[in-house]
């Protein structure tokens, strides 16, 4: 019976439907008496009436009623208000448990219809409000059962809600979730959500502002309180995630806007608490009210948490609010309201009317909801875009800015943890300021004045210390100790001391064992190239020095992080005393080494370096340091026999757990030796017999050294000849044989093993001469090849016509002699500053005359670029064979600069007259060297089409001459994206990178961190570049219209600019064509940028040449992307385009670069046969030069062009740079 009356209930609202045209009276309210009849028959459970109903056209039915329910309250007020209520239960119940009915009432609209409804009730909401929506008690009741229906359209089998039942939904289905994600449904639930219940609201409750004094105020609280829980529940099933989701990641529902309206909630635990009024006075009359604020607290913390770790925009919105929270977050500071709720939040004072164990309950829980924000906040600082935003220099009174400066003073003001016992705040301070202090310019503010946190950290660093505060505050003490301008004031502030007091490399700790590394880490640091340190770690007032401590962790350790970092502080303080002149130290300090040095000079720490030496076989750089110190521990008195003893000796069997943390020396892929040698000599005859190219030279030529000074006469004791006889017994044949360059040999190894050999046959001449051994081979650039080199097709000396077959590694030891041979800087310009700045305020325009014929191409896309050919057509005439070099030059360089000019003057000199005789090409970019702006399109160490279409043009007027690419500076980064982009289709048949920036992030932070670079360096590159774009005004002026225009003149109104501003402003908005242009932020476009990323894809051989201590470029890809048509060389000195030595006559300059490079040139040029055809066919199409199939690039020459004489150009510091 109860089926067939609700089939008739049905099919009346139907009937009911079809009358709504007529108007007639009443009949909302008999929709509402029809709908309530069907609904509470659904309640009883009958799964085959549910079907039924659903193959009706019940669903579009309850639609459209719904539909003109809502419309019609709009216009006449609340008699439908009763009708929808009801069926909003129809459709609630009709779902319940039902997966079809689900699928119909989706397909019908009807959660669409809801969410609508929703939205119109959210409308008059404002963000973040405090003051509880008014609402009636209908409009609760209607709004409550819509977010019933959503929960029983989405909630799995078994769980379901029956609108008013208590028991939660669990788990929902894809199809409405995903529907109601796309009508961004919790968004909307949270914002009507916080404003009918904002938690604890019901504290303040005034009586007397209620709209209807009739209603009952329990009532109606007890609806607003069942209303925030299910939307809460709500949001949790739309949001899903987790084990009861199939384990996958929460839906993105929520983004910056849900932070306003989720941490204002968090108001409401933060002290003065109000009196509840009478209504509420007692427990039992506010139970449920706290219990459901305690309910959605939990859920707050949660997903802000959840938010801050998953979504970059709100990491990224919560540091912007901090500083501009009207234009974030309407009004509310939302980062420094969760700092504020962190720091004074606490239990409401009615917990206390709860009994003992939920009291306890809610505590716990409170605490860990803290916890959770805790984990929010240190994420929002370790995000790299919020370094810049979050430290702020603006206010002399807050140093670092608002964010820091409470950071900092939670640090001072709770230290003494045993008086205020808040090691959540100190746990967060540390954490997050360890995030931002990862640039070396915040991490010296930090430990400079006026924050001089060093000596508040060291009083946290007690024994009974939480471990959590140990890890957090050690954690930041190793990113402070990374910056040698932070050491010595570290060490004043005793942390060495202080970290051995409080145990933290005792057996009690050894559970953590990532805590202990970071305190290792720290030590590492402070002794490296500091004296006092060293005194601290190793000359303590008692036996047990923090040097002890850590060798003693070493030995029972079973991690190789703990073991081989653990030796590494032993390493670096052995560095510090032996390379510290004892001239530059007072008396006292000389004692105080000379009692450091003995202590070291003993058979624990020898032994430590030899177990170092043998359990780090996939570690060549841990070998070569543990060589190096055992080499500087030899020249002590005793110091030989030693360390002879601990190469000789059997090492300990170490269990070693090959899943420990990795080392900051070795890729964090590679896994531990669990077994090694017998005796660390063995691994030392291993080091020079293999073949191995990932071991560097320098580590075979640092074991010669030191095998060669301990068989000096007097080095070990007399009576150990036997034993040393054994060591030499055991090398000779090998060191004999690399001093003979037998098979692939390095000169550095070389030269290490015949004075090695030399050293055997001498008398002792101490330190000295084995500080000569160690850097003999200092001065020889370094090279790096792929595992693998690539073969290269050659001209066979033997005949004219032959042709063999070479790696690359030969054929570059065969023709580029200079690149074996040492490359000292001229004693005057020994630092790479003096070297680039003499590369650009040198007099270089009576030397290396080069003359021009200039020819413009205009691009598709209206711009300009000049191509300038030498030698002038009228000068002379050569082969259609001969090579041509075809230059890049530097930021806002051109054709004139020397360093240009010092490669071409050579290599297009004639034969006969001592030079190569080659072609040379210069391709300038737009608006630099007189080439004008034609469009509002620029150029940048991205954009790569420039180049293609004028190698095209190249290649069309010479198609039968090699052409060889040469980029220097950011004309090297262009040329290396060229290469890597066209790979084996490349026009170019090889290249050579002069100085490139390859990771352009990380230069770019190099420039920006340290002081002197930025206002040098990056300062004077800006201004260079903002005179290009001042030049070029009036010309950009014609473009009113486009983004360039803007920008240029942003960028001309500036007085004084950085690097990356002028970036910022310019070069990611029009420094190439769209796509990638425009970026959305200047590190966005140097991480596209950045040719580091892209060296594996370049497939013809390509030398790149860089000097290690050049100011503006800080990273180097010594591993060549394992691409074997890639080699890097790497000189010690040299600074940015310099390279300058001693000439012949004294005073006289002269670059080394040219020796290589033109060795370079002349074995691509000369000897290297190609094996492909390169490039595409090209075609022309209306004037426009285009390759066949590629449409969106083209260039045809235009006139402009002319004479020029390459002496100087357009000055300026850093120009060409």
């Amino acid at each position: 019976m109860a089926g067939n009356s609700a089939l008739e209930s049905a099919s009346k609202l139907g009937d009911l439907l079809a009358q709504l045209p007529l108007n007639q009276a009443n009949q909302w309210s008999d929709i509402e008496r029809t709908a309530q009849s069907l609904a509470n028959d659904l309640r009883s459970k009958n799964v085959e009436q549910q079907t039924a109903l659903g193959q009706t056209l019940l669903p579009q039915t309850l639609t459209s009623l719904l539909k003109s329910a809502t419309s019609d309250v709009q216009s006449s007020g609340s008699t439908c208000k009763p009708a929808i209520f009801e069926l909003l239960r129809v459709a609630a119940n009709l779902c319940m448990d039902h997966d079809d009915n689900r699928g119909v009432l989706l397909d019908a609209g009807f959660p669409q219809t809801v969410v609508g409804l929703l939205e119109s009730y959210a409308e008059p909401v404002k963000p973040a409000q405090q003051e509880p929506l008014p609402i009636s008690i209908p409009d609760l009741k209607i709004v409550k059962t819509a977010i019933g229906f959503l929960l029983n359209a989405s909630v799995g089998y078994g769980m379901s809600l029956k609108v008013y039942a208590s028991t939660p939904p669990l788990m929902g289905t894809d199809a409405v979730k995903d529907r109601l994600v796309s009508l961004e449904a919790a968004m909307t639930i949270l914002k009507l959500s916080s404003a009918i219940y904002p938690v604890g609201a019901w504290q303040r409750y005034d009586p007397a502002s209620e709209e209807d004094s009739a209603e009952d105020p329990a009532e109606k609280w007890s609806l607003r309180s069942t209303l925030a829980s299910w939307s809460w529940r709500a949001i949790e099933e739309i949001r899903g995630g987790g084990e009861d989701d199939g384990q996958r990641p929460p839906r993105a529902v929520f983004g910056p806007d849900a932070l306003p309206l989720l941490i204002s909630q968090l108001r409401a635990f933060v002290p003065p608490y109000p009196e509840p009024p009478s209504i509420f006075s007692t427990p039992s009359a506010r139970r449920s009210l706290v219990q459901t604020d305690y309910d959605i607290y939990e859920q707050i913390c949660g997903l802000i948490e959840s938010l801050c770790l998953d979504v970059e925009d709100v990491r990224l919105s919560l540091a912007r609010g901090l500083t501009f929270p009207d234009g974030e977050h309407g009004g509310v500071a939302c980062l420094s309201e969760l700092l504020t709720f962190v720091e004074k939040g606490d239990y409401p004072p009615y917990w206390s009317s709860e009994s003992a164990g939920e009291r306890a309950a809610k505590e716990k829980g409170f605490d860990l909801g803290k916890g959770a924000l805790v984990k929010a906040i240190v994420e929002v600082a370790g995000e790299e875009k919020n370094t810049d935003t979050l430290w702020d220099d603006s206010e002399a009174e807050k140093p670092g800015g608002e964010f820091v400066n409470r950071m900092v003073e939670w640090i001072r003001t709770h230290k003494s943890l045993k008086e205020t016992n808040r090691d959540d705040l100190i746990i967060c301070a540390t954490l997050s300021l360890g995030n931002i202090c990862r640039r070396d310019a915040h991490s010296t503010a930090i430990v400079g004045p006026p924050i001089s946190l060093g000596p508040d950290l060291a009083a946290l660093l007690e024994p009974d210390t939480d471990i959590k505060v140990k890890h957090g505050v050690i954690g930041l003490l190793k990113h402070l100790a990374q910056s040698q301008g932070n050491r010595a004031a570290l060490g004043q502030a005793g942390i060495i001391q202080k970290l051995a007091a409080s145990q933290i490399w005792g057996e009690k700790a050894d559970m953590v064992e990532i805590v202990q590394v970071a305190a290792i880490g720290v030590a590492k640091h402070m002794c490296n190239g500091d004296i006092d340190n060293t005194f601290s770690l190793v000359l303590p007032p008692a036996d047990d020095s923090p040097l002890r401590q850590i060798l003693e962790l070493v030995k029972r350790s079973d991690s190789i992080a703990v073991k081989s970092e653990g030796t590494r502080v032993l390493v670096n303080a052995v560095k510090s005393l032996w390379s510290t002149d004892p001239k530059s130290l007072d008396e006292e300090k000389v004692k105080k080494r000379e009692a450091a040095m003995k202590a070291v000079v003993t058979e624990p720490c020898v032994s430590a370096l030899a177990r170092l030496i043998g359990r780090s076989k996939r570690y060549p750089t841990l070998i070569n340091e543990g060589v190096v110190a055992l080499s500087l521990i030899s020249t002590h008195p005793n110091g030989g026999t030693l360390v002879l003893d601990s190469l000789l000796n059997p090492l300990p069997a170490e269990n070693i757990r090959t899943t420990s943390q990795p080392l900051s020396a070795v890729s964090a892929t590679e896994a531990s030796p669990v077994t090694g040698p017998r005796r660390a000599l063995d691994m030392l005859i291993t080091v020079l017999r293999d073949n191995n190219p990932n071991v560097p030279a320098e580590v075979r030529s640092n074991v010669c050294a030191l095998l060669g000074h301990l068989g000096r006469k007097g080095v070990v004791a007399e009576s150990r000849g036997v034993d040393l006889q054994r060591m030499e017994d055991s090398t000779r044949e090998l060191i004999e044989g690399l001093a003979r360059a037998e098979g692939p040999s390095n000169p550095k190894v070389v030269a290490a093993a015949k004075r090695a050999l030399e050293a055997w046959q001498q008398p002792s001449a101490g330190m000295g001469v084995l500080l000569s051994l160690l850097s003999a081979a200092y001065y020889l650039p370094k090279l790096y090849f792929a595992s693998v080199p690539a073969t290269v097709a050659v001209k066979s000396a033997a005949s004219s016509i032959a042709i063999e077959r070479v790696s690359l590694r030969d054929f570059i030891r065969h023709r580029c002699p200079s690149l074996f041979k040492e490359f000292r800087p001229a004693w005057w310009l020994r630092s790479g500053h003096l070297q680039t700045a003499y590369c650009v305020l040198g007099d270089f325009s009576k030397i290396d005359k080069v003359e021009y014929d200039r020819k413009l191409l205009r691009t598709l896309d209206g711009g300009t670029i000049g191509i300038d050919l030498t030698p002038p057509a009228q000068e002379r005439t050569l082969k259609e064979d001969t090579p041509i070099v075809v230059v890049l030059h530097g930021l806002t360089g051109g054709s004139h600069e020397s360093y240009v000019r010092s490669i071409l003057a050579p290599a297009c000199t004639p034969v006969e007259q001592g030079g190569l005789g080659y072609r040379g090409i210069v391709v300038n970019f737009r608006g630099c060297a007189g080439v004008p702006v034609t469009s509002p399109q620029l150029y940048s160490a991205l954009h790569t089409d420039d180049i293609r279409v004028a190698v095209m043009y190249i290649s069309k007027m010479y198609p039968k001459a090699p052409l060889i690419g040469i980029g220097f500076s950011l004309g090297a980064n262009v040329l290396t994206r060229y290469l890597a982009e066209e790979g084996e289709k490349s026009r170019l048949v090889a290249g050579c990178a002069l100085a490139c920036p390859w990771d352009v992030v990380a230069s770019s932070d190099h420039l920006e961190r340290h002081a002197f670079h930025r206002a040098v360096y990056s300062r004077g590159m800006a201004q260079n570049l903002k005179k290009v774009v001042t030049r070029h005004l009036d010309a950009l002026s014609k473009f009113p219209d486009s983004p360039a225009w803007k920008a240029a003149q942003v960028a001309a109104a500036k007085k004084s600019m950085s690097l990356v501003e002028f970036d910022e402003i310019v070069t990611r908005v029009c420094g190439g064509s769209s796509p990638p242009f425009p970026f959305p932020s200047a590190y966005d476009y140097y991480r596209a940028a950045s040719s580091h990323k892209v060296l594996g894809d370049i497939r013809v051989p390509f030398l790149a040449l860089n000097s290690r201590d050049d100011p503006i470029v800080s990273s180097f890809p010594v591993g060549v992307a394992d691409n074997g048509w890639v080699v890097l060389g790497l000189t010690q000195g040299g600074g940015h385009l310099g390279w300058f030595e001693a000439g012949k006559r004294f005073g006289e300059l002269e670059r080394w670069i040219r020796k290589p490079v033109l060795e370079w040139l002349r074995a691509v040029g000369e000897d290297l046969v190609p094996e492909r055809e390169r490039g595409q066919p090209m075609h022309e199409v209306e004037g426009f030069l285009k390759e066949v199939g590629r449409d969106d690039i083209g260039c045809k020459e235009v006139e402009g062009g002319g004479h020029v004489v390459g002496v100087e150009g357009e000055g300026g510091l850093f120009a060409g740079l």
